[in-house]
């Protein structure tokens, strides 16, 4: 397997990031680095991080482990100083509250194998049962069935008529080189539309693989707290604009705002 470094962005995830980071000590193999990036929290966010450090450098386990604060307040600009650390030859992307399979980096392998350069897959959200039967059924309709189901179709039909294909940048991996030759991290994306972005500019360089079995655990606290349909919508909305529109959301005076509510919502 490739060297993978592994990158985790994090405002304010002191509710999440502990398993997130347990599940990662798991991995098997490990990764060659993991890289935190704490981005302007102020809770102990930093603080579980650099525990996390001490723990996997006390225990001998054969990963090395970054923790990096970016002061500029925003996922892009986290995960951008996360890929310029970065010395994998792999750079996967996860976010704060995932929580992948003891095998992901596994899985990820196999689809690097078949020639991609970008590699992606599903949430298999956690905690939405939770919220009852109404809503979990509407959440499975508009959320969990088309993103294992629909999302793999989509993604070879788009790519096959040069469109695009379909990324989740909480749960995927690219090959550095296309990675660099893409341009790397669009810190010009507040949040919706970055990861269309991404796959967009990847495209044209090579295989882009949505793999249902490259799934990732994670929380449906954004569709509860911006509610499912508004949440769908604006994913939805910024998909359609950078792709057909070639219109991705750029900063701009509400640019603050956007992020807030990113961070206010939840890390995806």
């Amino acid at each position: 397997m490739k060297h993978v470094s592994i990158i985790i962005p994090a405002h304010n995830e002191e509710a999440y990031l502990q398993r997130t980071l347990e599940a990662v000590g798991l991995l098997n193999p490990h990764p060659f680095e993991v890289i935190i990036v704490d981005n302007t929290s102020t809770d102990t966010t930093l603080q579980i991080a650099n525990d996390f450090k001490k723990t996997i450098h006390d225990s001998n386990i054969n990963f090395n482990v970054q923790v990096l604060q970016e002061k500029r307040k925003g996922v892009q600009f986290a995960r951008n100083a996360g890929y310029i650390a970065a010395r994998g030859s792999i750079i996967a992307f996860l976010d704060a509250d995932c929580l992948p399979p003891s095998d992901w980096l596994i899985r990820l392998d196999r689809a690097f194998s078949e020639g991609a350069i970008a590699v992606s897959g599903p949430y298999n959200h956690y905690d939405y049962r939770e919220r009852g039967f109404f809503f979990s059924l509407l959440f499975s309709v508009i959320v969990e069935i088309p993103q294992h189901y629909f999302y793999p179709i989509i993604n070879r039909i788009f790519q096959a008529l040069h469109i695009s294909g379909i990324l989740i940048f909480g749960n995927c991996a690219c090959t550095r080189e296309a990675l660099v030759a893409a341009g790397g991290i669009n810190t010009h994306i507040a949040f919706y539309g970055d990861d269309a972005d991404l796959v967009r500019r990847l495209r044209p360089l090579g295989k882009i693989i949505f793999d249902k079995n490259c799934f990732v655990k994670s929380s449906a606290r954004r569709y509860v707290r911006q509610g499912i349909l508004r949440t769908f919508w604006l994913y939805a909305l910024y998909f359609c604009r950078e792709n057909f529109l070639r219109k991705p959301e750029h900063p701009t005076k509400s640019a603050a705002e956007t992020i807030s509510n990113h961070y206010a919502s939840g890390s995806h």
